[in-house]
């Protein structure tokens, strides 16, 4: 699989930015204070979007080891099955393969000693396109441990040797701001949760804050990101800036960014 590459700041953009910080003191258009409160806020950016899940498999180094409520530790590894295939395998100390992601699922340890993933999934008929965003729930002290990735005719999203102890839903193309959602409780200890999606055939992409304690939904309909070439340059993940809170992400093939207050336009990116 030819793996997509986030666009990094090169030794050129460090130089091009040097330079314009420099004319810009000299002539007095960015005080001192400003340029330094300026630069601590993109290194707090840019740490948040490094520190952020992304799909596998191309951002399997983001995503974090877990521990079981037994005390167990699982980690992650990339497997390569040839001609494009790649799966990120969570196992345990033993080297026991418990749990595969497949391409575009992200997986993240979630409180106490679980493990959620979630993934676009496409409808079953033409033309498919992403029609909802699953959320499953397991515990990794409780999975069997498996041979491979799962084998089968049909689209598969990952591979487990035992069924989900919780999911939801979310249909892609809600209404943007607040809607209802019913979410099990055993999602209820993570106050938010921010996942990307795009449903294809020149819909807007749109960021689904999910808040599982309050069974909502709040959707951000990503209004800037548009006369991109969908498919080739996507937004793979997003964040919120530690200080302001905004919107912060990067994608593949498109650089980082930050989001206005509103979280629906384009207020800068960060690097290019």
């Amino acid at each position: 699989m030819q793996q997509p590459q986030a666009m990094r700041c090169s030794t050129g953009q460090d130089l091009k930015r040097s330079f314009f910080v420099c004319i810009s003191l000299k002539k007095g258009l960015l005080h001192p204070s400003a340029l330094l409160n300026s630069l601590m806020s993109d290194d707090l950016a840019l740490k948040a979007i490094e520190e952020a899940v992304g799909p596998a498999p191309w951002y399997w180094k983001t995503f974090k080891s877990i521990t079981g409520n037994s005390g167990n530790k699982f980690a992650w590894r990339l497997a390569d099955y040839g001609k494009g295939r790649q799966y990120v395998f969570l196992e345990n100390e033993q080297g026991d393969l418990k749990f595969a992601a497949h391409t575009h699922t992200r997986a993240v340890p979630w409180s106490p000693g679980l493990l959620a993933a979630w993934f676009p999934v496409l409808s079953e008929t033409p033309p498919q396109v992403v029609c909802e965003m699953r959320i499953v729930c397991f515990d990794p002290d409780k999975l069997p441990t498996i041979t491979g990735p799962k084998q089968s005719s049909g689209r598969t999203y990952y591979s487990a040797g035992r069924a989900p102890i919780a999911e939801f839903s979310i249909a892609v193309g809600l209404a943007p701001g607040a809607n209802p959602v019913n979410i099990p409780r055993e999602f209820h200890s993570e106050e938010e949760v921010l996942i990307v999606a795009s449903p294809g055939l020149n819909a807007t992409t749109a960021i689904y804050a999910v808040y599982p304690k309050r069974g909502k939904v709040i959707v951000f309909p990503q209004l800037w990101f548009k006369g991109f070439d969908e498919g080739y340059q996507w937004i793979s993940r997003v964040t919120r800036h530690p200080s302001t809170r905004r919107f912060v992400g990067d994608g593949v093939r498109i650089g980082k960014f930050e989001l206005t207050d509103e979280g629906c336009h384009l207020a800068r990116w960060i690097v290019w």
